[in-house]
C-alpha cells in the first residue's frame, strides 16, 4: 500500500471510532497494543492486511470496499486460507489438515493472534470432522476465541468488537454447547450485535442469517413465537433483497417460518 493510500484508510478509521465513540483500547483488545494502533492509524507503522481486515469488520465496515496491495506473503497466506476454504466446502478433511501443516500456516507478515486462532479453529472443527467425536469442542473453542476475546463468554456488552472470524468461531461454539441457556444469551447478544454494529450490509447478511438459523430453535422451545417471526422475516427479507439467498440456514428458515404460519 502507497503512503498516501495509507493515510487516507488510516484518516477513515480515525474518523469512524470518533463518530461511534469507540475506544481505541476496546477496538484492539486481543489483537495489538493501543500504541501500536495509533502507529497504525498514523501511517507510522504499515498494517498487515489481516490485522485491518480484523479492524475494519470490529468497525461494522467491509473490508472489502477497500483495494490494497498485499507483499507477497501475505499474498500466498490468503492463497492458503482460501484452498482450506475450498476444501472444506467439499468436505476433504484429510486435504485440510495437510494444509495445516503447511509452512502458511506460520507466515510471520500476518497479525499472529488472528493468525494462530484461524489455525486452530480450523484444525479443531477437521479433527472434529474425521473423528466424530466433538464432547471436547466446545471447550476447545471456547479457549480459541478467548485468544482475542478475552472474557468470552461471560462479558459481552458494549465494550465488545468482533470481526467475522470472531463471530464464525462463537458460532461454531454454540453449535457445541451443551448449556442451552449459556449459548441463548450469546445468540442473543449476537443478534443485536450485528444489526447495531455492522452497518455495511454485505457483511451484515454474511452473518445475520446463520445467527438466526440458530437462534430461532431456542425462541421457539421457549415459546417466544413473536420473536421468532420478526427475527425470521428480517433475515429472510436481507438474504432476498441483498441477493444472498443461499445463505447458510436458508432453507431450514424458510421451512420454520411456515410452520409458525
Amino acid at each position: 500500500m502507497r503512503e498516501n493510500e495509507r493515510r487516507t484508510l488510516g484518516d477513515l478509521m480515525r474518523e469512524t471510532i470518533r463518530k461511534k465513540k469507540i475506544s481505541g483500547a476496546d477496538l484492539c483488545s486481543g489483537l495489538c497494543t493501543p500504541s501500536a494502533l495509533t502507529r497504525y492509524l498514523y501511517g507510522e507503522r504499515r498494517m498487515d492486511r489481516l490485522l485491518q481486515t480484523a479492524l475494519l469488520q470490529r468497525m461494522g465496515l467491509s473490508p472489502d470496499k477497500f483495494t490494497t496491495l498485499l507483499s507477497e506473503d501475505e499474498y500466498y497466506y490468503f492463497e492458503w486460507r482460501q484452498r482450506i476454504a475450498m476444501a472444506m466446502l467439499d468436505r476433504e478433511w484429510e486435504k485440510v489438515s495437510d494444509l495445516l501443516a503447511e509452512d502458511a500456516a506460520l507466515e510471520h507478515t500476518c497479525n499472529k493472534a488472528i493468525r494462530e486462532q484461524f489455525s486452530a479453529m480450523i484444525r479443531v472443527r477437521a479433527e472434529s470432522e474425521q473423528s466424530g467425536e466433538k464432547k471436547d469442542s466446545a471447550r476447545l473453542y471456547r479457549e480459541i476465541i478467548q485468544r482475542t476475546v478475552k472474557d468470552f463468554p461471560g462479558n459481552l456488552g458494549v465494550h465488545t468488537y468482533l470481526s467475522m472470524q470472531e463471530i464464525s468461531c462463537i458460532l461454531l461454539w454454540q453449535d457445541m454447547q451443551q448449556d442451552r441457556e449459556e449459548a441463548a444469551g450469546v445468540l442473543a447478544f449476537l443478534e443485536e450485535y450485528i444489526q447495531i454494529r455492522y452497518l455495511e450490509e454485505q457483511e451484515r447478511v454474511k452473518l445475520y442469517p446463520k445467527v438466526a438459523a440458530r437462534y430461532l430453535p431456542i425462541l421457539r422451545e421457549q415459546g417466544r413465537y413473536h420473536e421468532c417471526m420478526a427475527i425470521a422475516e428480517r433475515a429472510v427479507e436481507m438474504m432476498v433483497t441483498s441477493g444472498y439467498a443461499s445463505s447458510l440456514g436458508w432453507r431450514y428458515m424458510c421451512r420454520q417460518r411456515r410452520s409458525w404460519v
